[in-house]
């Protein structure tokens, strides 16, 4: 009796591991079946062009990497001019003394031989980061500390490709790069890194956070919300996502339990009640320093303050925090949505409301590499026109710098050309949240 084979191809999604690293593919199955029951499957891999796109995406983070690397890595502790607020504040906490006051300005000057005028305006729950690092001699600590932020850099890539991979059609290996590319080549990245800044940190914190909601980890959330409190005016944009959460705003509890631990050693080894009532005073003098006006602050304050000249102060930054933090709150509940589009569009949304609403500066943009592999993992409708902005805050510098602007004016500029970016991203993440919620009704929030 002949034999008789039927063959059937199907399309699937196949969960495959390589390097320990589970990841979707499509592949192709043929099947033929035989009267005996015997089923031969043909599997077809991924393409040549795939590989040559990995392999070309390799080679540049790989010159990122080199690039980056001497920013990140301080033998000789050179560098690290904002980071020497962090060390001298670390030193007055270590001796038992209030940094929010007049010691401040003087260990400084007789550290550095000037003073510049800064006053320490982190909170109190940074002791236990600041006064071991203070026990060191600067060049140490600063080989320390960006030793860490360049490990963290590549610790919150890695924790963003990894969730998004495991939601999305794209590789895990192709998000993983595509971040490495971007931060890499980022200016923010290699000026966070060379002047000793926390906007890494930051960073770091947007990624475990992600990671946390994508996988549903409850303490990965705890630990990204922790990283995002030590810049409180991004945090407070985290934290109300998160309320509006039901299945986790229980992790705001153990976030304020711990920030409130942080500062027992204060009471201990110093005088609590200065610190508090030295932070409180120190905070509105935020904005008259020097480097934080309006002129000198990419995003919407840098618009607002350019077309309203008298938009400046305590009172702007609170009005503008405050409308990223409503945002961040009526986004936050599809953060849980079924709707995968949706889920990742509401990502982006509440990640630029606290680049752009907020003023930051050029640094703190490091996280825009955050969005740039959420539009990667998923087609977003806005995703061009945010691609645009994100191009214009990748080197804002380069273009400047071949046109005729005056060298004095060529600062402003700068912050002028990153403001339209961070303008177009906007934009594009609400055009791209608007058509998610019209894609597909929004499935019940768990």
């Amino acid at each position: 009796m002949p034999i008789r084979w039927h063959v059937l191809s199907l399309g699937l999604y196949h969960r495959t591991r390589i390097l320990g690293l589970s990841r979707y593919r499509l592949i192709k199955y043929s099947a033929a079946y035989t009267q005996g029951g015997a089923v031969a499957f043909a599997v077809r891999f991924p393409t040549f062009k795939r590989q040559t796109k990995n392999l070309f995406l390799g080679m540049v983070a790989l010159l990122g990497l080199v690039y980056l690397a001497p920013k990140g890595i301080s033998i000789s502790g050179v560098g690290g001019m904002d980071f020497r607020d962090i060390w001298v504040a670390g030193q007055i906490w270590a001796a038992g003394e209030d940094p929010y006051g007049s010691s401040f300005a003087a260990e400084y000057l007789a550290a550095f031989g000037y003073d510049r005028g800064e006053i320490w305006l982190y909170p109190p729950y940074w002791y236990p980061i600041a006064a071991p690092l203070g026990l060191f001699s600067f060049s140490v600590a600063n080989s320390v500390w960006k030793a860490i932020n360049f490990l963290l850099l590549i610790g919150g890539i890695h924790l963003t490709a990894r969730a998004l991979a495991d939601d999305t059609r794209v590789e895990y290996i192709t998000l993983f790069f595509a971040g490495i590319n971007f931060a890499c080549f980022l200016r923010a990245t290699s000026l966070a890194l060379s002047i000793g800044q926390t906007s890494i940190l930051v960073f770091f914190g947007f990624s475990i956070m992600i990671y946390g909601i994508l996988k549903g980890r409850s303490f990965a959330l705890i630990v990204g919300l922790l990283f995002l409190s030590l810049k409180p005016q991004i945090g407070v944009v985290a934290f109300a996502a998160v309320v509006a959460l039901r299945q986790h705003r229980w992790v705001i509890l153990p976030c304020v339990a711990i920030c409130f631990l942080a500062t027992i050693p204060i009471a201990a080894f110093g005088n609590y009640r200065a610190s508090i009532e030295g932070f409180l005073t120190n905070l509105p003098k935020q904005q008259t320093l020097g480097g934080n006006t309006p002129a000198h602050l990419p995003g919407l304050g840098n618009i607002l303050g350019y077309v309203f000249p008298n938009f400046a102060g305590f009172s702007s930054l609170i009005l503008l925090v405050s409308a990223a933090v409503a945002i961040s709150f009526v986004i936050g509940r599809f953060l849980t949505d079924k709707n995968l589009q949706c889920q990742i569009s509401s990502l982006v949304v509440i990640l630029v409301s606290a680049l752009f609403l907020i003023p930051v500066h050029v640094y703190d943009l490091v996280s825009l590499t955050v969005i740039l592999m959420l539009i990667v993992a998923w087609p977003l409708s806005g995703r061009w026109l945010m691609a645009i902005g994100l191009m214009l805050c990748l080197r804002p510098d380069v273009p400047l710098r071949v046109s005729n602007i005056e060298a004095q004016d060529l600062v402003f500029a700068e912050i002028r050309l990153l403001s339209g970016g961070l303008l177009l991203v906007f934009v594009g993440a609400f055009w791209s949240f608007r058509k998610a919620l019209g894609s597909q009704a929004p499935s019940q929030n768990s």
